[in-house]
């Protein structure tokens, strides 16, 4: 079971969380840290909220949260916290890697862990 994701997490979902994934490992995002995006850098879960597409970046906020995600693109992604929580963990949330220094790469190969947990047979 994942702490990252809900245990009903849909097939839509899934391939958001995909899409999230590839991002991450695309070499398209420069990393930062503490803020969703501070000008043309994103953290882990700010590259989530700009693929998402739900709503538009105003400054260094996405649907008024600038830290962690909105319940919008929580559900999007089929995640059951607003940091990425993982209670198994070296980190106990996505933010904690990202901020402590953890490349996109890694971060993408723990979400990639996690989704297959909760991914249907």
């Amino acid at each position: 079971m994942s702490d990252l994701f809900v245990s009903n997490i849909t097939l839509e979902q899934i391939a958001h969380v995909e899409e999230w994934i590839a991002a991450l490992r695309s070499g398209k995002y420069k990393q930062t840290d503490s803020l969703l995006r501070e000008r043309d850098t994103f953290c882990c879960l700010g590259v989530a909220c700009d693929i998402s597409k739900i709503s538009e970046w105003h400054g260094n906020k996405y649907l008024g949260a600038s830290l962690s995600l909105p319940p919008k693109v929580q559900f999007y992604f089929g995640m059951q916290g607003s940091e990425g929580s993982m209670s198994d963990r070296k980190y106990n949330h996505l933010t904690g890697m990202n901020d402590c220094g953890e490349s996109f790469q890694k971060i993408a190969d723990v979400i990639e862990a996690e989704l297959n947990l909760v991914r249907p047979a």
